[in-house]
C-alpha cells in the first residue's frame, strides 16, 4: 500500500512537471530561414521569418529584432530580401520572440 502511494505521488509530480519542460522545437537555436517581411512598428523593429526545412519548424512567424543591434539585423534582413538569399537566424523558439543574431547565407 505504501509503494502504491509513493508511485501515485511520483506520477502526479511528473504529470505537473512535464508541461513545464521546453521541447527541442521550442528551444533557442540557429535556424536557416527565408525573410518574408521586415519593418518597424511603433516601438519595435520586426521580421517575419519562415524556416526552410520541410515541413518547416515555423512558417511566417514574427520576431522582434534585438534593440541593441537592430540596425545591423535589419540591414541583413533587407539584404536577404532584396537578393533572394536565406539567413541563418538565432531565435528563442518557434513561436516568436527576440532575434539576436542573423547572418546571410550564400546558398
Amino acid at each position: 500500500m505504501k509503494a502504491l502511494k509513493i508511485f501515485m505521488v511520483v506520477l502526479i509530480a511528473v504529470a505537473f512537471i512535464m508541461p513545464l519542460t521546453v521541447s527541442e522545437s521550442q528551444a533557442a537555436a540557429w535556424y536557416t530561414c527565408y525573410v518574408n517581411r521586415a519593418g518597424q512598428s511603433p516601438s519595435t523593429v520586426n521580421v517575419m521569418l519562415s524556416e526552410v526545412s520541410s515541413p518547416a519548424v515555423f512558417y511566417q512567424t514574427y520576431f522582434t529584432l534585438d534593440p541593441t543591434n537592430k540596425t545591423a539585423l535589419l540591414s541583413t534582413a533587407l539584404t536577404a530580401m532584396a537578393s533572394g538569399m536565406k539567413v541563418f537566424a538565432y531565435v528563442p523558439g518557434t513561436t516568436g520572440g527576440t532575434c539576436t543574431g542573423m547572418f546571410l547565407l550564400d546558398q
